[in-house]
């Protein structure tokens, strides 16, 4: 019969418990580098660290980022934290973060926060909500894009409000001084 040993691989700053099937002495120990090889099969993951029980198991749950009895499944993609548990916010590239759910590339256009699960502030848009809305009648944009939902202010036209309309009905007025046109 297989026993699981539990071991360390050295001391705290080398690493973290891992156990291995064994089929000698259960107290039989030993040394493991990373990465894992010799007896050490299996790296533990759980909560604070702790060493796991016999078979893997953890005592207080798995590490965030891990799932399963015994913790050896990583959160699949799109999901974080204990027991993956949460779902990832909207990152900008590749899945977030299994242990904190930060979106490590940044957040996709119209996000914001180290989650990228909030959307921009009202009058902003795009990568990092840098973008102010145009003019929009209803003040506002889609935080996405920027295009303004009910159309424009009169003298502004384009999805996003930010080119100046030119009404046939006015008039031109060159400024001799700069030759510059001025539209009334």
């Amino acid at each position: 019969m297989l026993d699981k040993v539990l071991n360390r691989f050295g001391p705290k700053d080398k690493g973290p418990w891992c156990f291995t099937n064994y089929s000698e002495d259960s107290n039989f120990m030993e040394s493991c580098d990373l990465p894992l090889q010799g007896v050490c099969e299996f790296e533990c993951h759980c909560k604070k660290e702790e060493p796991c029980f016999y078979l893997g198991s953890c005592p207080h749950g798995c590490h965030p980022g891990w799932m399963n009895a015994t913790c050896q499944t990583k959160c699949e993609s799109g999901r974080y934290g204990d027991g993956c548990n949460s779902n990832c916010g909207e990152c900008k590239s590749g899945p977030c973060n299994i242990e904190t759910g930060e979106c490590e590339g940044g957040c996709a256009a119209g996000w914001k926060g180290t989650l990228c699960k909030t959307e921009c502030d009202p009058g902003r848009y795009g990568a990092n909500c840098s973008e102010v809305c145009g003019h929009c009648l209803s003040g506002s944009c889609r935080f996405v894009t920027g295009a303004c939902v009910g159309g424009c202010i009169p003298g502004w036209q384009g999805e996003k409000c930010q080119d100046r309309r030119c009404h046939s009905s006015s008039s031109r007025q060159l400024d001799n001084v700069s030759n510059t046109y001025y539209i009334n």
